[in-house]
């Protein structure tokens, strides 16, 4: 008699209630129809009328700019100070942390047990004792960390979820929780481990492999310290201050909601606490650059262009000087010369060469 198929035990469990409720799944797919396959001109750029653009160009008198700015050496000193410290609410001060995102170090919460974390963690930790070869332990764990989470009654996915992992896997949360609870001289894990029987050597692996899952946990999840939070649930928003923590001055973000802090998230505050005697005030590190600055000021020639009573040659003569700002008469005849170029047509006696 030939063999089976489908195995009985798979049919079983196919056959569940959960795997049987009706279900229509559809597909929308966006694609992009264009009218041609050679892009060539697109890609051109092409300008509709080259000889418009400079004729707007001379109207606005922009050929007859000049850099005749002489190179000025200048100096910026800047000083750059160190985070040092994190305030959160209640006067909550701990040292700042430069391996870990700020965003991640004000945001982050305490993580609960659900099902479906305690899953993926179960899932990964069976991993690595595939990998030891300890997955003959695998029952153990079953039995001493049951999934016994509560689900609501319309929560379709879970349900399906605990009928199709019950009996293969285990609350990997509960078993983290006794990894990195002390107990004794180890952990409440150790305890378990010698009142289940099980051999040194296996009890040596399986640390290795708890060592593993509990630097991969670390690489997942950050976990703040119990109690540990700038979260204001009566103002929906995150409130903390950084800074150095012998000087004076921190930056404080009063109104900050999530995603990505900038500049524009921090405010000056002043009124921190000086350093207290005795103590050396924190690294501060000055910075010196030298350049040269690019020009700013651009000259005008238009007396050439229209007879105005000598203010277009007044504004020929201005120069910027860094003693005064610029005349407010240029600004009049820039203004004037606009108006009047405007309508201006090109004529044989007004030849620009760009």
């Amino acid at each position: 008699m030939p063999p089976p198929l489908i195995d009985a035990t798979l049919l079983t469990r196919v056959s569940l209630e959960p795997y049987r409720l009706p279900s229509i799944t559809a597909y929308n797919r966006l694609e992009a129809s264009p009218r041609t396959s050679d892009f060539a001109r697109s890609l051109r750029a092409e300008v509709r009328d080259p000889l418009w653009m400079l004729t707007r160009q001379w109207q606005f008198g922009e050929f007859q700019g000049e850099d005749a700015a002489s190179p000025v050496s200048a100096k910026i000193v800047g000083t750059h100070t160190a985070i040092e410290q994190v305030a959160f609410p209640a006067n909550d001060l701990f040292g700042f942390d430069e391996t870990i995102p700020l965003e991640t170090q004000v945001e982050r919460e305490r993580l609960s047990g659900s099902l479906w974390l305690a899953t993926q963690m179960s899932r990964y930790f069976i991993r690595l004792m595939r990998d030891q070869g300890l997955i003959a332990h695998r029952d153990k764990f079953i039995g001493n960390y049951p999934l016994a989470y509560p689900l609501n009654r319309n929560d379709i996915d879970g349900a399906q979820l605990l009928a199709a992992v019950s009996g293969q896997l285990f609350d990997g949360f509960a078993l983290h929780r006794d990894i990195i609870t002390p107990s004794g001289a180890g952990t409440a894990f150790d305890a378990w481990m010698s009142s289940e029987g099980l051999s040194a050597s296996a009890q040596d692996a399986l640390r290795d492999v708890a060592a593993q899952f509990e630097a991969w946990f670390g690489r997942n999840y950050s976990q703040p310290d119990a109690g540990r939070t700038a979260w204001l649930p009566s103002q929906l928003e995150y409130q903390f201050a950084v800074g150095p923590s012998q000087l004076q001055t921190r930056l404080t973000a009063a109104q900050y909601s999530e995603g990505h802090l900038d500049w524009y998230s921090f405010d000056t505050d002043s009124s921190a606490r000086a350093p207290a005697d005795g103590q050396p005030p924190a690294q501060v590190t000055t910075n010196e650059v030298s350049f040269i600055p690019a020009p700013i000021v651009q000259r005008h020639a238009a007396s050439s262009l229209l007879d105005d009573g000598g203010r277009a040659d007044r504004l020929r003569d201005d120069r910027h000087q860094p003693d005064r700002p610029p005349a407010s008469a240029g600004r009049r005849v820039r203004a004037d010369l606009r108006q009047r170029l405007v309508h201006a047509a090109l004529s044989d006696g007004h030849q620009h060469i760009v």
